[in-house]
This record gives C-alpha cells, structure tokens and sequence, in this order.
C-alpha cells in the first residue's frame, strides 16, 4: 500500500494491485472510501462540484436569471453569484444553464468554462441549455424579464 499525501490533512491510500484490495477487510475497505471522500472534500474542485454559481470575468454587467424567479439579478464584474440559477444574460444574449451547473463568463460575453455535477445534468445542459434566440424567449414568458434587461423591449 501506498500513502500520498494531497493536502495538509487529506491523504489517499492507494494498492498496488486490484487483489490486495479484494483481500482487504470490511472496515479496510470503508476506511479506504473515507479517506477518498476525505480528499474529495479538501480538492479545490470540490466547491465547483456542489454548489452552483456564476462568476463574471468579463467587463460588462451580467444578468442572472434565479431558479424560482423571474427578476434579474445583476452580477457586476468580477463578481460570483453562488446560487442556483436558470440561466443569465450578457450583452444582448441569453443563456440556459441546468440545475447544477457551474459558469465562468469570460471576456466580451463568451463562456470561458462551463461545469456540471453529475450525468444527468450534463445531459441536461447539452439537451436544452445554451444560448437561446428571441424565438425561444416568447415561448418562454419567464424569461422575458432576462431578456428586456439586455435588450430593448416595448
């Protein structure tokens, strides 16, 4: 057995091979899962993973779209709103985003990372999210809201 320590507290133990852990005890075998989780916990991705969030790296003003809400939200630049989100707009355009889908707005309103938790919302996000047109909005009257506050609407 290997130990490799990851973070100041996080370590992970690794066999050399798959029949050492077969021959392994039952309280081995969940200690070895605690210490993965253990070391899930201290990744700095592990922040990405569960909690859905927003942040604008770009220059403009970015509107977000919240989860049980029509009333956009502004997210000023070099900000990050952490909650969960239907989506948001930048510089005319409106974007869906699935539960548990984490964005990086990047310069000039470009998405410079997107990431989900999970294959269902990765799923989720290829199937319906993205950049939606006007069309898509006036079959959608709760967006509409997110759509006026980057666009001109009478």
């Amino acid at each position: 057995m290997i130990k490799i320590r990851l973070r100041k507290f996080a370590y992970i133990f690794v066999f050399r091979n798959r029949s050492a852990i077969q021959s392994k005890s039952q309280s081995c075998r969940r200690f070895l899962v605690l210490s993965i989780f253990v070391t899930f916990l201290a990744s700095p991705w592990y922040p990405v993973l569960v909690a859905a969030w927003v942040h604008n790296e770009s220059n403009d003003i970015v509107y977000i779209k919240p989860e049980n809400g029509t009333q956009p939200l502004r997210l000023l630049p070099n900000q990050k709103h952490h909650d969960e989100q239907d989506g948001f707009a930048v510089k005319g355009k409106v974007y869906k985003t699935c539960n548990r889908c984490n964005v990086v707005v990047g310069p000039g309103g470009t998405i410079s990372r997107i990431s989900c938790e999970g294959a269902a919302a990765n799923a989720c996000q290829v199937a319906s999210g993205g950049w939606k047109d006007k069309a898509w909005i006036d079959q959608h009257p709760d967006w509409r809201p997110l759509y006026c506050a980057v666009n001109f609407c009478d």
